[in-house]
């Protein structure tokens, strides 16, 4: 069967049984005491994920955007930023150089250093991230937390996007009930901001189209299948 027959979730799902890894979350953590080491990676391909005449500097703020989100999305602190890269030897410099510029200023935005990487010959372009972060295990948002009788919040502006790209700066994440005050203001004090937008629910994931609510099958996008399995909710 071809992967494109499965989807991403089912292919995790098997390569977990031969990995035994005990945790589907955002990132992956270490323990620290009080608190968590958050490790993350991150790919995006040319023929994927940089559409022709992509400007690179957008490109360069999307590759370190989507690393350091999956950080955010456990109320995470960045800390550093590695990076692999594997590039046709017909790429123009000044592609790379564009690319890099735009890499560095989100890494700078949220106080990342960038510390060091990989560069190998290759076919394409495909550009790997490595992004290392922080927090204390009280304020940590783990997947496995979600529950009834918690807030569902936000950061950002939702909708939010540019030139074509959507940076995923708008992260959801839930909390208990009466936790969330604190939460906000520990949030508050990184000066990232966070709104509450309801309760948690039990049932189906669900998109909004501008329109109408839509059930999503499988429990999120598949990034091996053509298009998302969506119907409407009776």
């Amino acid at each position: 069967m071809k992967l494109g027959d499965l989807g991403e979730r089912k292919i995790i799902s098997v390569l977990s049984n031969i990995t035994g890894l005990p945790y589907k979350d955002d990132c992956s953590f270490i323990d620290n005491g009080d608190s968590y080491f958050l490790l993350t990676t991150d790919v995006i391909g040319q023929k994927t994920h940089m559409p022709k005449g992509s400007d690179p500097y957008l490109i360069g703020q999307f590759f370190a955007s989507i690393n350091l989100s999956d950080i955010a999305a456990m109320a995470g602190k960045p800390l550093a930023f590695m990076t692999a890269y594997s590039i046709s030897p017909d790429t123009e410099m000044d592609f790379l150089e564009d690319l890099e510029q735009g890499m560095m200023k989100t890494l700078k935005r949220y106080n990342t250093d960038f510390i060091g990487g990989d560069l190998k010959e290759g076919d394409d372009i495909t550009l790997t991230g490595i992004a290392i972060g922080t927090q204390t295990k009280k304020l940590t948002r783990k997947r496995s937390d979600i529950a009834e009788k918690q807030m569902v919040g936000y950061t950002n502006d939702l909708g939010r996007a540019a030139s074509g790209y959507i940076f995923y700066n708008e992260i959801l994440f839930s909390i208990d009930e009466k936790d969330y005050k604190d939460f906000s203001s520990a949030m508050e004090s990184e000066h990232i901001n966070v709104n509450f937008i309801g309760e948690t629910w039990k049932g189906d994931n669900i998109i909004f189209d501008g329109e109408s609510w839509s059930e999503i099958e499988d429990r999120g996008y598949e990034h091996f299948r053509p298009s998302p399995h969506m119907g409407k909710i009776s």
